[in-house]
């Protein structure tokens, strides 16, 4: 409900946007579920995917730095990442998240297994080096040394 008031509201789309475009934007009944659908393949032409995934990773990496809670997930996240093809994350992948997805610390097998004691340990051996590693990877992306192009 919120996107739609807002849709109907602000008018910077209406001079953004081709007017067959807005036009079809504005007329999605946004109450069904069906609005996703139709909705996907209008915005998806005008978003520049490599841009939108620069900022989603960056946004983790910056994350990452708050050495918060959720420093094990993004961790892991980086390891799925260089997986799936994301080789700069080479030092951050493997060095780091494969470590927490797969601790070997006597010999548990997964981040879930350690104790408290363990996890914060394990976490706290990473430093000063991952922050270093962190900052690397955003200053590439920042300077354009790496480049994303989004799927």
């Amino acid at each position: 409900m919120e996107f739609e008031e807002w849709l109907y509201a602000d008018k910077r789309l209406e001079t953004i946007l081709h007017p067959d475009d807005y036009l079809e934007l504005i007329s999605y009944g946004y109450k069904s579920d069906t609005a996703k659908k139709w909705l996907h393949p209008l915005l998806s032409k005008h978003i520049d995917k490599g841009e939108f995934e620069r900022r989603r990773v960056r946004k983790l990496l910056t994350k990452a730095l708050n050495k918060d809670e959720e420093l094990p997930q993004l961790l892991m996240t980086f390891y799925d990442l260089y997986c799936k093809g994301y080789n700069f994350f080479d030092n951050l992948g493997l060095g780091y998240g494969l470590r927490v997805e797969v601790p070997g610390i006597n010999y548990q097998e997964t981040w879930d297994d350690l104790t408290e004691t363990e996890q914060t340990n394990l976490i706290n051996s990473f430093y000063p080096d991952l922050d270093t590693e962190i900052k690397k990877v955003i200053s590439w992306l920042d300077t354009e040394k790496i480049r994303l192009f989004g799927s």
